[in-house]
């Protein structure tokens, strides 16, 4: 099925960006814009068919809630650990206050952005003081 939407692909973005996990449900008003053989279709039809899918809508982010896991392991929750590669210590103070809710896990002190023996892109973070963690690597 084709999904004709003008923002779920910025939505999507925006959400990876910010490290939350998305998904889109889309719901069909007419087909008569777009598919020649469809009959013509009326507001009304079209407001009717909206309310069946507010319902159906509704019902599905409840099951949804309701089947929700506690925890999630999902990639988007790490979607930038290999996105930033300016050095903490190059990125004004401001910047970093503005994006703390974004980036904060990753402009811990001592943290780095590197690469392993391969080539790869490695983000480190040594951590001193309270018996907190020495080392910490993701690849």
């Amino acid at each position: 099925m084709t999904v004709i939407g003008m923002t779920a692909a910025t939505e999507a973005k925006l959400a990876r960006e910010a490290e939350l996990s998305y998904a889109t449900l889309a719901a069909v008003t007419d087909f008569d814009v777009w598919h020649p053989s469809h009959e013509t279709v009326t507001a009304d039809m079209i407001i009717q068919t909206l309310h069946r899918n507010v319902e159906t809508g509704t019902a599905i982010i409840r099951e949804a809630i309701r089947n929700f896991p506690s925890e999630l392991d999902c990639p988007a929750q790490s979607a930038l650990a290999m996105a930033l590669v300016t050095q903490p210590d190059l990125v004004p103070t401001q910047l970093k206050q503005d994006l703390r809710p974004l980036i904060g896990k990753y402009l811990r002190p001592n943290s780095y952005v590197g690469f392993d023996q391969a080539g790869l892109p490695v983000v480190g973070f040594a951590f001193d003081g309270d018996g907190g963690e020495l080392f910490r690597q993701i690849t």
